[in-house]
């Protein structure tokens, strides 16, 4: 008789090299606050290279508010923003906080990214997470790094739901907890539409995955398993269950699909790149 208490079918450990990797990541992983007269929020934001940072372009949809003509974007943008990277504890220190230049010319609705840039005032910006991009895994562990629900910043490890298996899984998650005695009570809930569900599941500029990560997310960074940043987390589909709402699927846009975005226009790529060359952007 052979007794074994330590075997499982499914491996979810995490390398101490990885761990190191993340955490060092980290420090480029920002908390992003807004107050514009009265209109408060957070989101997250990451350093993507020098004192250029990357949120998504929603977020910015939400902190300028309806009604405000592009031309004053910038301004109403710089004077509501700040943004902290050591918020590790609560409460945030505000006395560590960078704000924003009123700049805003780089973004894609599509794509939900947008780009700021941070007012450095002598201060030492993280040092970002250019220099480490690769595609997004087909399948597999991802991991993203944010302040979910404004909290404390936080990693969630979490699978990646390939391509092919993004209705089917859509199908199991609401099955499941039907079986379980949850029943949905409306239809999916998202800053997107029921059209834009089904484009999600054949679009091949989005990785989808399953996290605990919800409100204050959007624009965390998301790495694989050898901590390349493959993609940045935009937002999810979720259903109303009688015992409240919960998550069908997340979804976030790739870099690699950012990147050629950027690149398609040549003042917007020269502005954040440089001189860098495409192979110091991909992870060794």
């Amino acid at each position: 008789m052979h007794k074994e208490n330590f075997g499982k079918l499914t491996r979810n450990s995490t390398s101490v090299k990885v761990l190191k990797h993340l955490s060092q990541a980290s420090d480029s992983v920002g908390y992003l606050r807004w107050n514009n007269n009265g209109n408060e929020g957070s989101a997250t934001c990451f350093v993507f290279k020098e004192s250029y940072i990357f949120t998504c372009r929603h977020v910015i949809t939400g902190i300028v508010g309806e009604g405000i003509e592009p031309s004053k974007w910038a301004s109403t943008i710089s004077r509501c923003v700040k943004v902290i990277f050591d918020y590790e504890e609560f409460p945030p220190r505000e006395d560590n906080a960078f704000n924003v230049k009123p700049w805003f010319e780089i973004s894609s609705e599509n794509l939900d990214y947008a780009v700021l840039e941070l007012e450095e005032n002598g201060r030492q910006v993280p040092a970002g997470l250019y220099n480490g991009i690769g595609p997004a895994p087909l399948n597999g562990l991802i991991y993203i790094i944010g302040h979910p629900d404004g909290e404390k910043k936080s990693k969630d490890g979490c699978t990646v739901v390939p391509q092919y298996n993004r209705g089917r899984k859509c199908e199991e998650n609401v099955q499941a907890r039907e079986a379980a005695g949850d029943y949905v009570c409306s239809s999916f809930l998202s800053i997107y539409t029921q059209r834009s569900f089904q484009e999600l599941l054949g679009n091949s500029d989005v990785v989808t995955y399953d996290t605990t990560f919800f409100g204050g997310s959007s624009g965390s960074p998301v790495f694989d398993s050898n901590c390349s940043l493959v993609a940045m987390h935009a937002a999810g589909f979720h259903c109303e269950y009688q015992s409240g709402v919960h998550s069908i699927i997340e979804f976030g846009s790739t870099m690699e699909s950012i990147i050629a975005d950027i690149k398609q226009n040549k003042y917007w790529y020269n502005k954040i790149f440089g001189n860098c060359q495409d192979e110091e952007m991909l992870n060794p």
